[in-house]
């Protein structure tokens, strides 16, 4: 085994292509026995146990915690002389390392995706590559073309498959996806392909707006200037294959001129000791160009442009945007 491999605990941002690009850059020049937990920052029981990475270089690519959580990961770094390495491009990102006190070459600039980042990082001088140039536009949902689309639909799918089965498996498939693609051909055959997907998407989105009940709201915060459409989607759970908030946002930003702010959620209900509990799971996405900036209401987290947040109802106590 080459020397220049590390052995690495890569904590990634869960059912997100740029959180799995990033684990599949860092993939390239870890151990094969590293690990790598594909995460949800609003839902500390994905979260890894710090104690169990001892003697692993600790990695957040494309998410980050709180600081009081981040500074457990950094204690269990420390003890063996290191630090945790951070390279994230949500907001949060930085005063949260800052105040953990988390490695001086940590990068949480925003004006890039992370796997942009991330290959600054391991790659530095190189010529970035043109499929993270597309995954760029993507993630920050500009400058889109049906190009765009396209690898969205092929590589959110496996992303989500990262989550569900083995993120191992999730990595393979990717890299085996972005081997096949460095031809033209083949890079022309995986835009015909996405395209295909992303236009059944479509019908099946529209069917599913027209059958969710939905609010328009005004005046939520004063830089939302428009319209806010707000859909409940029941049980069709956010990001996944049934429901896509970020191709849902599309039509109806082209169907309703004057929204602005695109949101769907829907409820969760379980039983705890006998205490019936519910909670409402949130995902935004604000038009582009329309200066909305999502982060500024407490409810998400995120980008300003796409974002998310999960909030359990209280007796007496309205839980914004839900009706």
């Amino acid at each position: 085994m080459s020397s220049s491999l590390t052995l690495r605990a890569v904590i990634f941002h869960g059912n997100c292509p740029d959180g799995l690009a990033c684990a599949h850059l860092l993939a390239q020049n870890s151990t094969p026995d590293s690990l790598y937990f594909p995460v949800s920052p609003s839902d500390s029981r994905t979260w890894p146990d710090p104690a169990t990475l001892v003697g692993h270089e600790i990695v957040f690519a494309d998410v980050c915690f709180p600081a009081a959580d981040m500074a457990r990961y950094q204690e269990v770094a420390a003890a063996l002389g290191s630090s945790v390495l951070v390279l994230d491009h949500h907001p949060l990102a930085a005063s949260a390392v800052a105040a953990a006190g988390c490695a001086p070459k940590s990068v949480t600039s925003t004006a890039r995706c992370a796997t942009w980042l991330v290959h600054e990082h391991l790659f530095p001088g190189t010529e970035m590559p043109l499929w993270i140039q597309f995954l760029d536009g993507i993630d920050n949902w500009r400058g889109i073309t049906d190009e765009h689309r396209a690898l969205r639909e092929l590589w959110h799918p496996i992303a989500c498959k990262g989550v569900k089965s083995s993120p191992q498996a999730a990595l393979l498939e990717f890299g085996a996806l972005l081997a096949d693609m460095e031809s033209e051909e083949g890079w022309a055959s995986a835009i015909a392909d996405g395209l295909a997907l992303y236009h059944e998407k479509v019908r099946t989105l529209s069917d599913q707006l027209d059958a969710s009940p939905r609010r328009f709201y005004r005046g939520i915060l004063p830089t939302w200037i428009g319209d806010v459409y707000v859909t409940n989607t029941g049980r069709q759970f956010i990001g996944s294959n049934e429901f896509d908030t970020t191709a849902a946002s599309e039509l109806v930003f082209k169907a309703h001129k004057n929204a602005v702010v695109f949101i769907n959620y829907h409820e969760v209900r379980w039983v705890y000791k006998g205490v019936q509990h519910r909670k409402y799971i949130f995902h935004a996405r604000a038009r582009d160009g329309s200066g909305a900036d999502l982060t500024q209401c407490p409810l998400f987290k995120g980008h300003a442009a796409a974002a998310g947040g999960q909030v359990e109802a209280e007796p007496g106590k309205p839980v914004l945007f839900v009706f």
